[in-house]
Order: C-alpha cells, then sequence, then structure tokens
C-alpha cells in the first residue's frame, strides 16, 4: 500500500495563504467610493488592473487581504497551541473575505487541511516506511532510525493509523499523541 502524503504542515499551508493573497487580482471595470463605474474622457468604463490605488474596489479588497493575513496570523497561533476549532474558525473567515474579492484563492488549501484537521478524532503521529525503500531496508536487516531511514511521519486519526498499522505492521507503526506543535511539522496524512 503506497501512502499518500500532504505537502505541508497545517501552519505552512496557512503562511502560503496569507503571502498567496494581497488583494484584488483580476482585471475589472475601476468603481469609485460609491460603488460606481468610473469612465474615462471618452465615456467608457475605466478598466483598473487589480492595483489601482484610485478603484475603491481595489482599496477595499486590500483591506480584506489586510484582515485575511492578521487572521491567518491568529489562526496559525491556534494551530501551534493545538486549537484546531479557533483555527478553523479564523481560516473560514480569511477565506470568506478572499471569496468576496479573488478569482484564484490563495486560501483554498489552508481551509482543506485546517477543516480535516478539525475534524480528526485523537490524532497520532504515524510512521511509514515507503514502499521504494522497503527492499533495501530487508537486505540491510532492519528498518533503521527516523529520519535517516527515509521513513515519512503524518498525522492521522488513531482510529484509521491504527487500521493501517493492522494491514501492514512491518513498516507502519504509531509514534505517538499529537502534540500542540506537530501541527506545525508535519503534514496531514493524505490531505
Amino acid at each position: 500500500m503506497e501512502v499518500k502524503m500532504s505537502s505541508m504542515p497545517v501552519s505552512e499551508a496557512i503562511a502560503n495563504a496569507i503571502v498567496g493573497w494581497d488583494g484584488c487580482d483580476w482585471t475589472h471595470e475601476e468603481e469609485d467610493e460609491e460603488g460606481e463605474r468610473v469612465l474615462d474622457e471618452d465615456g467608457d468604463p475605466r478598466y483598473c488592473d487589480g492595483e489601482s490605488e484610485t478603484c475603491a474596489y481595489c482599496r477595499k479588497a486590500a483591506e480584506a487581504a489586510h484582515e485575511a493575513e492578521r487572521l491567518g496570523h491568529e489562526a496559525t497561533t491556534a494551530v501551534e497551541a493545538g486549537d484546531m476549532a479557533l483555527a478553523l474558525t479564523l481560516v473560514e473567515a480569511a477565506h470568506g473575505l478572499e471569496m468576496d474579492y479573488a478569482d484564484a484563492p490563495a486560501w483554498d488549501p489552508a481551509l482543506k487541511l485546517v477543516t480535516k484537521a478539525s475534524e480528526m478524532v485523537d490524532p497520532v503521529i504515524v510512521e511509514v516506511m515507503p514502499e521504494h525503500l522497503r527492499a533495501s531496508h530487508e537486505a540491510a536487516g532492519n528498518s533503521g532510525v527516523y529520519p535517516h531511514n527515509g521513513s515519512e511521519r503524518s498525522i492521522l486519526g488513531r482510529e484509521e493509523a491504527g487500521d493501517m498499522v493492522g494491514d501492514d505492521p512491518e513498516w507502519v507503526s504509531i509514534v505517538r499523541a499529537v502534540r500542540p506543535d506537530d501541527w506545525s511539522e508535519y503534514p496531514l496524512h493524505g490531505a
């Protein structure tokens, strides 16, 4: 059974979202403070590249991005404290702000990972030896010691981890219960 690993820990996904969205990210008709279209000298709508200082829409998007960044930093603090319920609330709020202004949501991966983390029951660290390394460890007569042996660790609910160990006890093991700082170090299993 080859194991699918997430590419990043939860806190890293939040950090990527924070830097991944900084406001308006698309070309649109420029708006004034009342939300009316701004016209050029020929009476045609003036288009904004998403970074205009005169476009009220862009300014609102930049303010929303700043608030999303603040929420993201608070969410990271919540993750580091192991409070996934609070982290989820904060990431949902940041994602909601972005969805009001952005076409390509940077907050989607963070929302996915924090949602999955908050739904885990009794999370544990599981260690898995990838299949492509198993033959060399069998030939050597041992499986070595993490992290030098090439095994991979991830966070998983205890019941799912127990099922994995039952399916492949020689190459999968539960290391321990998750500690708050683990959410910043290990990826979620299969995310």
